[in-house]
């Protein structure tokens, strides 16, 4: 996340008044590397990372086919990982 992208996040979160306590950032395509610096840039901003998608090719088919998301193979890694990152949003409820 680029110093512009980073303020631009947080302005609008500042003027969109969102009642939340928490803030959640998911990254995707991000390498060991950037997956730090995504960390540390949305602790700068008050956001927590929720996790990461990886790159998955079953995504890219459903997308250019205009097929749901909400169909992806039970054993799909970004399904599994998107699905652990609801099961952390829904146990802090």
């Amino acid at each position: 996340m680029c110093g512009k992208k980073k303020d631009a996040l947080k302005r609008s979160q500042e003027e969109l008044g969102l009642p939340y306590d928490q803030k959640f950032l998911v990254g995707c395509r991000y390498n060991e590397q950037q997956k730090n610096i995504l960390v540390n840039k949305a602790e700068e901003i008050g956001f927590d990372v929720l996790g990461f998608l990886p790159p998955d090719r079953e995504i890219a088919e459903k997308n250019l086919a205009g097929e749901s998301l909400l169909t992806l193979s039970p054993g799909n890694p970004a399904r599994k990982a998107a699905e652990e990152m609801l099961g952390r949003i829904l146990s802090q409820i």
